[in-house]
């Protein structure tokens, strides 16, 4: 039996446990309650994956070493506001809402 390393990212989940990521392999995200058992759905995972790829004649990938720290960071993506969509602006102590796909559209306070 041949033996691989693989470096895992381990991320916090908001409803508790985490998530894990495998840098080296795109695609590959599996979880668990505990860190504990996130270790073993990634192993788990990889196995699967790495024995995936064997059955398709394809190489095992080499691991990515992360150099550095993973950067974390809150960006903010700008959407366009959907047809018929509610365009609200709050001014204590009143809220007024523009309904944009009436005809000459209509306000409420």
């Amino acid at each position: 039996m041949t033996e691989r390393r693989y470096t895992v990212l381990f991320e916090p989940a908001e409803e508790g446990g985490f998530v894990v990521t495998c840098p080296a392999l795109p695609g590959l995200v599996t979880e668990g309650d505990t860190l504990d058992e996130a270790r073993e759905m990634a192993k788990d995972a990889i196995r699967g994956h790495l024995e995936s790829l064997a059955k398709d004649g394809l190489p095992a990938p080499d691991d990515v070493r992360l150099t550095q720290d993973p950067v974390k960071e809150e960006i903010e993506v700008a959407l366009p506001q959907p047809a018929g969509a509610n365009i609200c602006l709050r001014s204590s102590p009143k809220t007024y809402c523009a309904l944009s796909s009436e005809p000459g559209f209509a306000t409420r306070t």
